[in-house]
């Protein structure tokens, strides 16, 4: 059930995001598009998971590999984390920067950072990831998990650690947390548009591909009426 409720939240968010395009009614890649879907007006970036870490170094190019192990000398360590008890290193690092990806930040990254409480249930599925150095929190990423996907919300690293790879160490140890896993096949990683070239420059340094999204949303008319609402008109 945790997965059915999470996977309409992640649905209608990506919706809000991307909005939606008329789908058409040809084969996408040799598949049927079936009845109810809606394709996203924007291609997400999503990087295929390997079967190993080893198999993610090989893929990326020497530059990446050379700035994750820059965070591995300086002494970053991966591992998962509890939101509430990291709650001023959080806002510490999203403070740090006044402007990220051409634009200054805003919405709840300006404010206090503020406790979160989920259930049982969402713990499985909602997950903390950070960098630490010296017992500090100074990277972290917010993952939700959906069927085979991994959908990144918050993925943010403090401005004056960003010189020493913490992004691609972060990226790199959500990578060696999930490879060969039978169940999370693909990271999602924001979009790959000319409109925020930072991220898109980025996305596609760590590995991730452009690739057209359809939503199977046959069993569900309100999502359907939804995207329909929210559909592109040219």
């Amino acid at each position: 059930m945790a997965r059915s409720c999470v996977g309409r939240d992640v649905a209608r968010d990506l919706i809000d995001v991307h909005g939606t395009a008329r789908t058409p009614r040809k084969l996408i890649h040799g598949h049927a598009v079936p009845e109810g879907a809606a394709l996203l007006r924007q291609p997400l970036a999503l990087l295929k998971l390997p079967s190993a870490h080893e198999e993610y170094l090989k893929l990326v190019g020497s530059k990446c590999r050379n700035r994750i192990r820059k965070a591995e000398r300086e002494g970053y360590k991966f591992k998962e984390f509890i939101w509430n008890d990291h709650l001023g290193d959080i806002c510490e690092v999203n403070q740090s920067k006044e402007c990220r990806q051409g634009g200054p930040m805003h919405g709840w990254y300006a404010r206090p950072v503020e406790p979160r409480y989920c259930t049982e249930n969402e713990e499985c599925y909602r997950k903390y990831y950070g960098l630490f150095r010296d017992g500090k929190l100074r990277a972290y990423c917010h993952v939700v998990l959906c069927g085979d996907f991994a959908f990144f919300r918050h993925c943010i690293g403090h401005a004056r650690d960003l010189p020493c790879g913490v992004m691609n160490g972060l990226l790199s140890g959500m990578v060696h947390e999930y490879a060969g896993s039978p169940e999370i096949l693909w990271f999602s990683y924001g979009t790959l548009h000319a409109s925020c070239a930072p991220l898109e420059s980025f996305a596609k340094h760590v590995g991730c591909e452009p690739f057209a999204v359809v939503l199977d949303l046959a069993n569900d008319d309100e999502l359907q009426e939804y995207a329909r609402r929210r559909r592109w008109q040219p």
